[in-house]
């Protein structure tokens, strides 16, 4: 638990009813969960529920709640945001009325009347590099482990993957590797299910930049990309998730929306092109194929540039499911980022 002991105390201290812990897929919230569990809530009788991604909360926990609640003080909900909203709501409402306590670990917050939220970011540089050197086994550069923390953005799940790396890899090879995404350094095989849900986002820093110098959106790499158009996609409040740089299965990000009448899926192709090179109708025709072959809700092509008029054509055809995005679009998404 490295740097999480005001965030420790703070959730073992609440008096509210419903508690909220927010933040990114592998930031900590059910590591600190399960560690107040086991000790400043050990005396509590406690029911743990797994979501299960694409089905929610388990079928015969939402048939009969009572009876899975019957004599607990402590419900907790992991996972909560691959469920629609309502029955989360629903659910806490239920343990409310009940006098039964209930925690929330979500990637996103939701709208829960009278929560607590406990935010969990980044690790501090210094428990990153704390962390980094607690879980190698090898001495490394301070200098190099100091470039690693900042690279990884003191994400813990991130931070715990690369130390298991520095035992035979020196901290500048993986520095080397490492295009923002964890995964794409040669993980250990066990590992790579799990790190394949790491989203480490852009930096402020390059949204604001982008904001005074739109133009250099041209000169980011084709994954950093990727990245930017996941980022600003979670601004607008969808749950996206990068694939594996190679092998992408013709889509370069998972986009999930929870709404009132269910998860909707978008899958994403990014395409990164110089602004003089059209995105042609071949691409937009792969990703329609691709979009039908998932059975997705719908799908969405963005580029730095500018798309065809056969592109624009066969997207008409298809535009209840199909979209297209050019440079103007993602422009505008930054200028509106965090406003």
């Amino acid at each position: 638990m490295i740097g999480r002991e005001n965030e420790r105390q703070q959730l073992a201290q609440s008096k509210s009813s419903v508690i909220q812990v927010v933040g990114l897929g592998g930031i900590g919230k059910t590591t600190l969960i399960r560690a107040v569990l086991a000790n400043e809530f050990n005396h509590l009788r406690h029911l743990y529920v797994d979501c299960c991604p694409g089905g929610g909360l388990p079928s015969d926990f939402t048939t009969n709640p009572s009876e899975a609640l019957a004599d607990k003080d402590l419900l907790v909900l992991d996972g909560a945001e691959v469920a629609e909203d309502s029955s989360i709501l629903r659910v806490a409402d239920h343990a409310r009325r009940a006098g039964i306590r209930t925690i929330i670990a979500t990637r996103r917050a939701l709208p829960i009347p009278d929560s607590e939220r406990i935010e969990l970011s980044g690790l501090s540089i210094r428990d990153a590099l704390s962390l980094l050197s607690s879980q190698s086994a090898v001495l490394h550069s301070g200098a190099d482990l100091q470039r690693l923390a900042n690279h990884l953005h003191g994400h813990p799940l991130a931070l715990s993957l690369a130390a298991r790396l520095l035992g035979g890899t020196p901290a500048s090879d993986i520095l080397q590797r490492l295009d923002g995404e964890i995964y794409q350094t040669p993980l250990p095989p066990e590992e790579t299910s799990s790190a394949g849900s790491i989203i480490i986002p852009a930096t402020d820093s390059v949204i604001e930049a982008l904001k005074k110098t739109p133009e250099d959106l041209h000169k980011l790499s084709p994954r950093k990309f990727e990245e930017l158009i996941a980022d600003l996609l979670r601004g607008m409040g969808w749950d996206t998730y990068l694939t594996p740089a190679t092998r992408d299965g013709g889509m370069d990000i998972l986009a999930y929306l929870n709404t009132p009448i269910g998860r909707l899926l978008c899958i994403v192709e990014a395409k990164h092109y110089r602004p003089d090179r059209p995105v042609g109708v071949q691409l937009v025709r792969n990703l329609y194929g691709t979009f039908c072959d998932r059975e997705a809700n719908s799908s969405l092509l963005v580029t730095s540039s500018y798309f065809s008029p056969d592109a624009v054509a066969f997207q008409e055809r298809h535009k209840h499911v199909l979209e297209l995005r050019d440079y103007t679009h993602v422009i505008n998404w930054i200028r509106n980022h965090d406003k």
